[in-house]
């Protein structure tokens, strides 16, 4: 079997697209595999070789699992690998061409493969950025839906906060309509559950919390009776 220098992969979630070229840039063998069959062809046939793709969804967790395996990982930026795909129309198997020519210039710089523990920390980064956004929009939207009915809500979620257990009290939360004040409630306890992480199984209905006896007073109509 003539020598391999380089395998050029298209990534995907079930069919991956496989190219193999020889030092001169030949190609010698292109295969077309499922998830399974892929992960089996790797581990047991594929020679240790240089291995590229583009540093796309899951990209991590492939170079990982290839560097594993005794492969050399070359994990490229999509933009550095498009330069390198032929023809007007994207498909897999230019996809797989480029990746493998890509991974064979030395110019084409490398994209660094994270481990497990730094992908964890980038995850709970994007979470919790993804909680703040929902906060500010369901603080938006409750102020929004209130000022309709001449209540100005404060800006600022902390005082957003103490200004709905407050609203409990005040008198003209009392002439919104019986579906509105439960709907406000439903909001507000959403806007609560963004701003702060509590424990499993929290109910979140002490008096100095947005579910508190204020919003409780707010959602079903009747007063908050003093402590």
């Amino acid at each position: 079997m003539e020598e391999i220098s380089v395998i050029g992969i298209d990534l995907a979630k079930n069919v991956f697209q496989l190219e193999a070229q020889s030092p001169d840039g030949a190609v010698v063998w292109k295969k077309r595999l499922r998830r399974a069959a892929f992960m089996r062809f790797m581990e047991k046939q594929a020679p240790r070789c240089l291995v590229g793709f583009e540093a796309s969804g899951g990209a991590h967790y492939w170079g990982r699992f290839l560097g594993d395996l005794g492969f050399r990982v070359k994990m490229m930026a999509p933009k550095a690998v498009k330069a390198y795909r032929e023809g007007p129309h994207k498909n897999d198997g230019r996809d797989a061409h480029a990746a493998a020519e890509a991974a064979s210039r030395a110019q084409v710089r490398a994209v660094r493969v994270k481990s497990e523990a730094a992908q964890a920390v980038q995850a709970l980064v994007r979470v919790r950025l993804l909680q703040i956004k929902q906060m500010v929009q369901t603080g938006n939207q409750l102020r929004g839906i209130l000022a309709e009915f001449g209540i100005v809500m404060p800006k600022g979620h902390r005082r957003l906060q103490q200004a709905i257990i407050a609203l409990g009290e005040d008198q003209r939360c009392w002439r919104l309509p019986p579906e509105l004040r439960r709907g406000h409630c439903r909001v507000a306890r959403a806007a609560g559950r963004a701003g702060r992480a509590r424990p499993a199984g929290h109910c979140g209905t002490g008096a100095g919390h947005p579910g508190g006896p204020g919003l409780r007073a707010v959602a079903f109509g009747s007063r908050p009776r003093p402590d």
